[in-house]
């Protein structure tokens, strides 16, 4: 009875472990495979466009398809103010993220095979002046959780030489808070369920 017992805790911490990897979800960079250039149309009169990347993103580690949320704030002055969500994506584990943000707007595809199959804009921001970008990057990968978001790309103006800190190690809420001076926007992702 003893061994039964033994043989049974065993079978069930295993299959809890299981269980508990292939919740993990992560989000990674990827090389973009498909033709599409997003701010092709969001040029000035001059042709010219401040374009801080397009990047493209997969998530892994998970054997379901997942649902998502992706958000664009803001914040000035330690106050941070939400511009655009997407609510809800569900993302299968064939499909890509190719998302982008330039002075003029924030896009968000969702391909399979380099072919869009959803495509959500948001332009209607002009209170950032982009003439005093510092500093601004992409992340390459992290863990998504339900309970918190992730900050895929950030964005700091100012008249000194800062550099973004990693945000993956610093909450971007407390940084936010610390530098007053600061203004900039960020883009962060949330696993919904």
């Amino acid at each position: 009875m003893k061994k039964f017992i033994i043989f049974c805790l065993i079978t069930m911490a295993i299959f809890i472990f299981s269980c508990s990897k292939n919740n993990n979800l992560e989000i990674k960079r990827v090389e973009n495979d498909s033709n599409i250039y997003i701010f092709e149309d969001n040029k000035d009169g001059n042709g010219n466009v401040l374009d801080f990347v397009h990047e493209t993103y997969e998530l892994v580690g998970s054997e379901q398809d997942n649902s998502i949320e992706i958000k664009l704030l803001y914040y000035d002055n330690s106050k941070v103010k939400e511009l655009f969500s997407t609510g809800n994506i569900n993302i299968k584990k064939s499909q890509k993220l190719l998302l982008g943000l330039s002075e003029k707007r924030f896009s968000v595809y969702v391909l399979d095979k380099g072919k869009v199959l959803t495509k959500m804009d948001y332009s209607r921001y002009d209170n950032l002046s982009f003439k005093d970008v510092k500093s601004y990057g992409w992340i390459e990968s992290s863990v998504l959780d339900k309970d918190k978001e992730t900050t895929l790309f950030s964005l700091i103006t100012s008249n000194s030489g800062i550099t973004s800190p990693d945000f993956k190690e610093v909450n971007i809420y407390d940084w936010i808070e610390k530098h007053k001076d600061y203004s900039g926007m960020f883009v962060q992702v949330k696993k919904s369920k």
